[in-house]
């Protein structure tokens, strides 16, 4: 590739006149370096270009313009950076896009001359513009290997880290939680698919939300609504990065995130009384006592057999556990139609959708 790039290069007025310290040569000189330094890189790896100037005796008195040839790194600009005594340094970050080996040929060009401090006077004496190359260098870049590429691979090539957190570790059944996760790493910012959980069909699941972007830094939230009591955790958040360091595909994950879902307690309810105010405000039992009371919010049930509790007022709906019989439960609530019982396990408060007979046949 036989591109040329020309960066110019608007940098504070203290980078121009002569870097503090002693005179390298007598003239300036240019280098130019990789990092980190490999003998290769690979597509979509991210580094930093390096560029360090001794003035010599000379001074430099512009602002200085930068060529690229054979290799453009990006488009990102420069900025000034610390460097050793009696030198100036730029770096720019570069981003390896194209596979293919490259001869890269780096120059500076300036205004060079001498400035001299005489009290509170300042002489600039310019002696022209000059143009300093650097050695140049090949730049070998290596496509991803197709072998071991996992199917979550997010195209990111770097070293990475993976955190997250719930907002609550303990809910109801209906109540909103948060799931929050961090990814940090160099162009974690530009992560092209945003992974999702996928907690399974105990949860309603919202699509995921980027909640911060910044250099290096990617934060994401979730909100998930569990709609059961067998939502005893949330699965974890994973993808997969290239490591250039070792070649290889690495996953990343956080969680599993353990969560505690349990109905609220009943609330006090008349229906849940086997006895019955009289007129003169004397309890009584039922007039019969040998028929079951209906199925109705509040009321206690013990199933004369086991019977299944499904995830939905429907026979074809998943089982979710059995109540046994004689196990204690409460009736959380009805079907339109009359024929299904939403019921709470003492035992556990697991919860789950019976027949209204089941629940009538074996009121307490």
């Amino acid at each position: 590739m036989k591109k040329l790039l020309s960066l110019g290069l608007l940098l504070a007025a203290s980078v121009c006149g002569r870097a503090q310290g002693p005179a390298t040569a007598d003239g300036p000189t240019l280098s130019f370096e990789l990092r980190p330094d490999r003998p290769a890189y690979w597509v979509g790896e991210r580094g930093t270009a390096v560029l360090t100037l001794s003035p010599g005796e000379l001074d430099l008195l512009s602002d200085p313009e930068v060529e690229f040839s054979g290799w453009t790194g990006g488009a990102a600009a420069m900025s000034a950076a610390p460097a050793p005594a009696g030198s100036l340094r730029w770096t720019k970050p570069v981003l390896f896009d194209a596979p293919g080996t490259f001869r890269a040929e780096t120059r500076l060009g300036g205004q060079f001359g001498h400035v001299e401090r005489r009290g509170i006077m300042t002489i600039r004496q310019s002696l022209g513009r000059r143009v300093v190359s650097a050695p140049p260098r090949s730049i070998v870049v290596k496509p991803l290997p197709d072998a071991g590429r996992p199917a979550d691979f997010s195209g990111l090539v770097g070293s990475f880290s993976l955190s997250g957190a719930l907002d609550a570790d303990a809910c109801a059944p209906g109540d909103i939680v948060n799931l929050r996760w961090e990814l940090r790493g160099p162009g974690a910012d530009e992560l092209a698919d945003v992974p999702s959980a996928a907690p399974g069909p105990a949860f309603k699941v919202y699509p995921p939300r980027v909640e911060e972007k910044a250099a290096g830094r990617l934060v994401v939230s979730q909100a998930l609504v569990p709609v059961s009591t067998n939502a005893a955790r949330v699965a974890a958040v994973s993808l997969s990065v290239f490591d250039p360091a070792t070649g290889t595909y690495r996953p990343l994950s956080c969680g599993p995130f353990p969560l505690r879902v349990a109905e609220k307690p009943p609330e006090p309810d008349g229906a849940a009384d086997a006895t019955t105010p009289s007129a003169d405000g004397v309890s009584e039992l039922p007039q019969d006592p040998a028929t079951p009371l209906p199925a109705a919010p509040g009321v206690e049930v013990a199933p004369a057999a086991a019977v299944p509790a499904r995830f939905a007022p429907a026979d074809s709906a998943r089982e979710l556990f059995v109540l046994g019989a004689g196990e204690a439960a409460v009736v959380r609530e009805v079907s339109p139609d009359g024929a299904w019982a939403r019921i709470l396990r003492r035992a556990d408060g697991a919860t789950g959708w019976i027949p209204s007979a089941a629940a009538a046949g074996g009121a307490l």
